[in-house]
């Protein structure tokens, strides 16, 4: 294990729930806070917890308002408290976005929470405007997510987007994003809530999912190439295969970072996902069906970079189709326009270099790194491994009890496999130095602190 510098450093706290979609834009931001002269620490929730007590000012930046356990945190560890939520995206219905962020953030209020980083300026002043957000600093920062889709960082993911290429040669990715696969789970949501907009989303999810089922089905007799089903991370892939049983032109893969089957992809099918523009930022059409009036259709990004297509012999001849050069440029050339609009201009300065710039404007103090014993390590894990074990025996019992008692809810370990790993993040940072140009990873400190917690901060004494 890399030794730790022991000077007091300004630090940092990321926390990891869904490891595929979550670990590269937390490890980019990671790399501009490391290189800026901050300590960064990227676990689990869980791990961060164990150790909450060694952690002492820090800042915390969370991907939600953490509900109940927030103030806690704040009080025994957290000096700032900052929510980066990356759920409230270009997926969501401009004229609606109040409605939608008084039922997000209606339990927020300062002083717990002490800022929060938005998407773009209309987010920005919608969350302004509400009344208990007085008291928490609003920032328009974008998200490291989207810095990802830009030009200089698609080398990260060559290797796997050549290897993909050359076992499935041309194939359709369809994203699913609906997060429930049956209409019991529909059901259980609708009982569960008495906002009309989320009714009304959920009845749009659901009359989409059924429609999608069906123009799987009736592709998978036509189509003369293969579809790529990638679950959403709430859903259960043996739910999906369950789904298309007997489909034979159809593969369910639920397999690391969705972007380089982004990239390898001849086109992507989706309904209502974020990956409809990073899709076509990078040139690859996108197709979305029946999308209707309620969904939003004439002003959601997701869907101005889409192909809305009402007919399933349509969407099988748009599929069927190749893929022109020009029809690439085309694409790409929309959803620039549409990115600039709605996110703000696709090639200013990096969503990571605002959150950063912002801050270094915020009183901080500064913590020496925590150093957990031996005997706690190895508590903890130990325990880890009992609840592995534990997570093996249970599995089978728990995909047969969610056929009759649906959902089928992830547990800790399929959410992050593999756990947080220093080597892991080490060579992520590699791969996002050299599409920085800055080819300086080497010059950053990286290490297993505890069971998946890793801490990462720059060789350079500090200032």
């Amino acid at each position: 294990m890399t030794q730790p510098h022991t000077d007091p450093k300004k630090t940092i706290v990321f926390t990891i729930e869904i490891k595929n979609r979550e670990l590269i834009p937390k490890c980019l931001l990671a790399y501009f806070f490391a290189q800026a002269g901050f300590r960064v620490y990227i676990g689990t929730f869980r791990s961060v917890n164990e150790l909450r007590h060694r952690f002492k000012n820090v800042v915390f930046l969370h991907k939600s308002g953490y509900g109940r356990r927030a103030p806690g945190f704040k009080r025994s560890m957290t000096e700032h408290f900052c929510v980066l939520d990356e759920e409230m995206g270009a997926a969501l219905i401009p004229s609606r976005l109040r409605e939608i962020f008084e039922i997000r953030y209606s339990d927020f209020s300062s002083p717990t929470y002490d800022s929060v980083l938005t998407l773009n300026e209309t987010h920005k002043e919608v969350l302004s405007r509400m009344p208990n957000m007085k008291g928490i600093d609003i920032q328009a920062t974008g998200w490291p997510r989207v810095d990802l889709w830009r030009p200089d960082f698609i080398p990260i993911y060559e290797t796997r987007v050549s290897a993909l290429k050359e076992a499935l040669g041309d194939f359709t990715l369809f994203v699913s994003s609906f997060g429930a696969t049956s209409s019991k789970v529909y059901s259980k949501l609708r009982r569960s809530t008495t906002s009309q907009i989320e009714r009304d989303y959920l009845d749009a999810t659901e009359a989409a999912f059924t429609a999608y089922i069906e123009l799987l089905r009736y592709l998978d007799k036509r189509i003369t190439h293969c579809i790529v089903v990638r679950p959403h991370n709430g859903e259960s892939s043996k739910d999906w295969e369950d789904i298309l049983c007997g489909c034979n032109n159809i593969r369910v893969i639920s397999d690391g970072d969705v972007t380089p089957w982004v990239l390898a992809a001849k086109r992507v099918l989706t309904y209502r996902s974020t990956v409809a523009l990073q899709a076509a930022l990078a040139g690859v059409p996108v197709v979305q069906f029946q999308v209707s009036d309620l969904d939003g259709k004439g002003e959601v990004p997701v869907y101005l970079v889409s192909e809305c297509l009402n007919e399933r012999d349509a969407v099988f001849a748009t599929l069927e189709r190749p893929v022109a050069p020009e029809e690439r440029e085309l694409t790409r050339t929309r959803a620039r326009a549409v990115l600039q609009e709605h996110l703000g201009e696709p090639s200013g300065p990096l969503a990571c270099e605002r959150i950063v710039s912002y801050f270094h404007t915020v009183p901080c103090s500064k913590s020496p790194p925590i150093q957990p014993t031996a005997l706690e390590r190895s508590v903890f894990k130990a325990w880890h491994l009992i609840k592995y074990l534990e997570h093996l025996a249970l599995k089978p019992f728990r995909r047969l009890l969610s056929r009759h008692f649906p959902p089928y809810r992830l547990d800790r370990f399929e959410k992050v496999p593999g756990g947080i790993q220093a080597t892991e993040v080490q060579a992520l940072l590699e791969k996002i130095s050299i599409g920085h140009c800055r080819n300086n990873a080497a010059t950053l400190a990286c290490y297993n602190v505890s069971n998946n917690l890793v801490c990462l901060e720059s060789t350079k004494p500090s200032q």
